[in-house]
């Protein structure tokens, strides 16, 4: 026990010795005022509670401002070379590139099918059969309502709806379910990210009292929670609460919330080890209470996609590719996306594999974009 420690709790006996003789004392009938000391007794005792509590939490690490004005801004041209779906994709299972395929997954049951593949090779020349069928069997699917891949980008992994487990797609077009113990499931948004046998996930916001992030060892199935909610459940603006984006990274994972510029690293343990600030995030306002819940406040998706990559954090930030080292916590390359007539758009997503990358504008539209190896 540090001294720090041995300090409090020696404070908080004395505090309790003394509150306890009051206490007795109170209902003696010696003392007057009995109202006044027993709301002392209750304030001071949740005083130190939150004493204690705060001082054996870990230390946030300080905030880091990453700038960027000296990285290399390239310019990509989206032309008439892109994919459009036949379906509306879903806003809320991203797309991914796996290998030499993406994976796109529709809204709704098209042809049977959740989830349709095409060929990444001189663009999307060849459709794939789809992959993941509409049912409630073995690597099916009545509604996907989360997506996520792997670091090394060799597997799609697909959140159910109805069903507690996840679907695994691997680069060699085979699939497997991962049964998840119905209680952790129940804890789950669509936001999650699975690597090296490790499921990091945001708990849903009724269950977020003490923390908003929970990262599940699957070999051992134990579960450690991290990251205290930054606005009290029942309050506004609860929304900021919420994560816009998480990906694995090297030693765990990498996340941000609504509202925010920032890319937080947390580790297997889920606890954040470093906070990089990439612009200016929304202030957070006080806490509050709202009578109406359609009057509870937004928050802007600043950074809605991240992924690792060649050796790069790829942040889509704003209408921008961010590829950032984590380590010497630079930008080397910011990437700008303009049509043929050098008008900025703005991607909806993206997703790397190998040395390509898909950009998602609107709903269905999709382009091909080659990575330059003087980008990384």
């Amino acid at each position: 026990m540090e001294v720090g420690e041995i300090e409090i709790v020696g404070a908080v006996e004395v505090y309790i010795v003394v509150l306890f003789v009051l206490r007795i004392e109170s209902t003696k009938g010696n003392m007057t005022h009995k109202p006044i000391i027993e709301y002392a007794i209750s304030i001071t005792l949740i005083a130190l509670f939150l004493l204690i509590a705060c001082d054996r939490s870990e230390p946030t690490p300080k905030e880091i401002a990453i700038d960027h004005s000296r990285a290399t801004v390239v310019k990509v041209v989206l032309d008439t070379n892109f994919l459009e779906t036949p379906f509306d994709a879903s806003l809320f299972a991203l797309s991914h590139a796996i290998g030499q395929h993406v994976y796109i997954t529709s809204s709704n049951s098209h042809y049977g099918y959740m989830v349709h593949g095409y060929s990444f090779r001189n663009g999307f020349e060849q459709v794939l059969e789809p992959v993941i069928r509409h049912g409630r069997g073995p690597g099916e699917a009545v509604s996907i309502s989360g997506s996520n891949k792997t670091m090394q980008s060799d597997t799609l992994v697909l959140r159910t709806r109805e069903n507690a487990k996840l679907i695994l797609w691997t680069s060699d077009m085979k699939s497997r379910d991962i049964e998840i113990e119905a209680s952790v499931f129940a804890q789950m948004t669509s936001e999650f990210a699975l690597d090296n046998g490790y499921l990091a996930f945001q708990i849903i916001p009724h269950l977020q009292s003490g923390s908003l992030i929970g990262v599940m060892n699957l070999h051992q199935e134990n579960i450690v929670y991290g990251l205290s909610p930054r606005v009290p459940y029942g309050f506004q603006p609860e929304i900021r609460n919420a994560l816009s984006s998480i990906c694995p990274s090297p030693n765990g994972f990498v996340l941000s919330f609504l509202g925010d510029r920032k890319v937080y690293r947390i580790d297997y343990n889920a606890q954040v080890h470093q906070i990089m600030a990439l612009g200016e995030s929304d202030p957070i306002p006080n806490p509050h209470r709202i009578k109406n819940p359609t009057e509870a406040p937004g928050a802007k998706p600043y950074i809605p996609k991240m992924q690792y990559h060649n050796g790069l954090l790829h942040v889509l930030m704003d209408d921008s590719l961010y590829l950032l080292d984590l380590e010497s916590q630079r930008v080397k390359t910011v990437i700008h996306f303009v049509n043929r007539e050098d008008e900025r758009m703005t991607p909806l997503e993206f997703s790397a594999s190998g040395d390509h990358m898909i950009v998602r504008i609107g709903r269905n539209r999709f382009y091909p974009v080659q990575l330059e190896p003087d980008w990384y």
